[in-house]
């Protein structure tokens, strides 16, 4: 109870000396003087009384000592577990960034490719679509960058998904201007469609697009190298209770069994 109190080990020494002086002197040593035919009897009290002073000495150092190094485990375990919380935040970082990256490198090789297929076409209407997707590709960049600023948001998952009414014509449309000459020059044909019966979804146009460039991304790198030209196929389907869901079907080399 006494380290409850704020006592510390010199203060609570002291002040048992103290009581323990005090018995000896103002009781035994008074009753000693007054009955001096008891001289045995009061030096046998004096040893009981230093005795057990000396055993509460002892025991409140041993407690004492539990308690600090009771502190001592807590303040570990505490160190411990921040330690583990920065290990997290570190991968959860790492995660980010290589997402990010990964996410804005295959923005900037869509814009590359549709600049460099602007440079040859010599039709107005075509060339215009491609300046509206390369504004919208650079707007999303932007929206990424902005994002990869507020850690303290990213690394808690807040990022609230901008929903809204798409027109699946201009979804697929725009997601086929972004990625076709990217898909192209890296030997594959990509093809997207939709259910001409599901003709809008509500969803975050920019997250979508983010997903369709990361399949796009995976299935030129894992395309088998011995085919001449390789495909992928992309197909918005509705599913009941105003869900809806996105076919991807390519000619890579897939995924092993085990590690679905």
């Amino acid at each position: 109870g006494r380290w409850d109190h704020g006592y510390n080990l010199a203060e609570l020494v002291r002040e048992l000396w103290t009581v323990h002086r005090l018995i000896l002197r103002d009781v035994v040593r008074t009753f000693s003087a007054a009955f001096p035919d008891w001289d045995s009897e009061v030096e046998e009290a004096e040893e009981l009384v230093s005795s057990f002073f000396l055993d509460a000495l002892v025991g409140s150092v041993e407690q004492y000592v539990e308690n600090f190094a009771s502190q001592l485990r807590k303040a570990n375990e505490s160190v411990t577990e921040a330690n583990e919380k920065l290990s997290k935040t570190d991968i959860s970082r790492l995660q980010l960034i290589r997402t990010v990256s990964h996410d804005l490198s295959n923005f900037l090789n869509s814009l590359t490719w549709v600049m460099s297929a602007f440079g040859h076409e010599t039709d107005e209407a075509k060339r215009h679509k491609m300046i509206e997707v390369t504004e919208r590709n650079l707007a999303d960049m932007r929206a990424l960058l902005g994002e990869l600023t507020d850690y303290s948001v990213l690394l808690a998952d807040q990022v609230e998904p901008d929903f809204e009414q798409i027109s699946l014509r201009s979804l697929c449309e725009d997601l086929a201007t972004s990625f076709s000459q990217m898909a192209k020059a890296n030997g594959m044909r990509l093809k997207i469609q939709w259910n001409v019966d599901f003709a809008t979804v509500r969803s975050d146009r920019r997250r979508i697009k983010q997903i369709v460039g990361n399949l796009i991304s995976n299935a030129i790198k894992y395309r088998r190298q011995e085919r001449a030209e390789g495909s992928i196929e992309m197909y918005f389907a509705s599913l009941p209770s105003d869900r809806w869901q996105l076919i991807v079907k390519d000619t890579g080399i897939g995924i092993p069994g085990d590690q679905l």
